[in-house]
């Protein structure tokens, strides 16, 4: 029993227990959120999961997507897709085009 008690202390995260003892402490502040109810809910079977309606998409991406595509030059693609694709920062990109 010791050995299972000590199995389960181990693997309990501290911050979520902090957040749980302070929600218990104070549950009718207005900021206060359980934590247990910003929990994912894994209990959906996979049907749902596998068989889902895609999520539309936002028309503000649909019509960027769009203006990249027909109306900037090849070589800005390139530059929305290196930074805002792969992450490169400016300065990179920058030092990589003046070398």
């Amino acid at each position: 029993m010791d050995l299972q008690d000590r199995y389960e202390s181990e693997l309990r995260d501290p911050l979520f227990d902090a957040k749980v003892n302070s929600y218990k402490a104070d549950p009718d502040n207005e900021d206060a959120v359980d934590p247990w109810d910003m929990i994912a809910d894994k209990s959906g079977s996979p049907e749902d999961a596998l068989f889902a309606e895609p999520e539309p998409e936002n028309p503000q991406a649909v019509e960027a997507r769009r203006i990249i595509d027909e109306e900037c030059t090849e070589a800005q693609q390139d530059f929305f897709f290196e930074h805002f694709g792969k992450g490169t920062p400016l300065e990179e990109m920058r030092q990589a085009d003046a070398g």
